[in-house]
């Protein structure tokens, strides 16, 4: 008796590990697999809740002045589309804006869900303001660039490195700042740990996460409502075979210990996607080379700059002129 017991118990245990595998494997796919079932119907009742609560996806009008302007300038500025193979032989796409006889660079990287449009709004200050030349890469499984998951940045920190490095192949006098929002944010504080060449000079990272963990585990308790145990550590297990890394592994802030150039962080106050809070752990991991916070009062998650644009550039340029003078 005791033994069917027992066997029952092993037995139902067995059940709930496969069940909460299958739930969790959903759930990695309505995260970071674009082109998975449960990444469309994630898609699908998020624009039903947009569509019932419009308030909720108003810009400001400052945002809306901004953005488009920066499409013009993304539209109607000469161009040339660059092409990559990634280690793994994935395609990568970036456009490249060229400043003449400039040897100032500016690479500018979209977040999660992201494309170069959310990240005009930068490069046309940078080849405004600085006169530099902008390079706007598309991420993983991003219009052109090939991939099957989100990179979430440790796949991305070893694309950007190629990009850093076709800049140096087109220009051997390349001064290079990267500047991302968000998941690009947090590719931004992993390229800096991932050996980039030279050339780099600094690097701005606005609202990155300090970790896929960190960021997965808050979005579980605050966006979802679960705990952490056991499907995160299942999450954790699975991930490395599923999309290529593990959710512990893929952490700014053991990449920012790393960290050779100057780099400054920007976020917004109000973020409840990735909290403020995390941009202080991000700040104190980074050692031995200059580094700044600028905070925005009363901004949310990748709006920093249009809570008080000039003041955001000012803060931003003020930054990043000190190393690519």
């Amino acid at each position: 008796m005791a033994k069917i017991l027992c066997f029952s118990i092993l037995a139902l245990i067995v059940f709930i590990l496969i069940i909460l595998t299958i739930v969790v494997n959903i759930e990695l796919d309505a995260f970071l697999s674009p082109f998975s079932f449960a990444w469309k119907k994630n898609e699908e009742l998020e624009s039903k809740k947009r569509e019932s609560n419009p308030k909720q996806e108003a810009h400001s009008p400052q945002e809306k002045i901004i953005r488009e302007k920066a499409i013009q300038w993304m539209e109607n500025t000469p161009f040339t589309d660059e092409y990559l193979t990634a280690k793994d032989k994935i395609k990568l796409h970036a456009r490249l804006y060229k400043n003449a006889e400039s040897h100032l660079w500016a690479v500018c990287i979209h977040g999660w869900k992201g494309n170069i449009q959310n990240t005009a709004c930068y490069g046309m200050n940078y080849f405004e303001r600085l006169h530099c030349n902008v390079l706007l890469p598309e991420n993983r499984c991003t219009g052109e660039t090939g991939g099957r998951h989100i990179g979430m940045g440790w796949l991305d920190k070893d694309d950007i490195c190629l990009w850093l490095n076709k800049i140096v192949s087109l220009d051997s006098e390349a001064k290079i700042v990267i500047h991302g929002e968000s998941m690009g944010g947090a590719t931004v504080m992993m390229t800096t740990g991932n050996n980039p060449p030279p050339a780099l000079k600094c690097a701005v990272s606005d609202c990155g996460y300090t970790s896929v963990w960190e960021q997965f585990a808050h979005i579980h308790k605050n966006g979802m409502h679960l705990p952490t145990f056991p499907g995160m550590y299942i999450a954790n297990c699975i991930a490395p075979l599923k999309v290529g890394y593990s959710l512990r592994q893929a952490s700014s802030v053991n990449q920012l210990k790393k960290c050779k150039v100057p780099i400054c962080f920007a976020h917004g106050t109000e973020d409840d996607f990735v909290p403020c809070k995390m941009v202080y752990k991000n700040y104190e991991a980074v050692q031995n080379v200059p580094k700044e916070i600028f905070l925005f009062k009363n901004a949310k998650h990748c709006e920093s700059e249009f809570a008080d644009s000039e003041l955001y550039w000012k803060n931003i340029l003020g930054f990043v002129k000190k190393y690519l003078s």
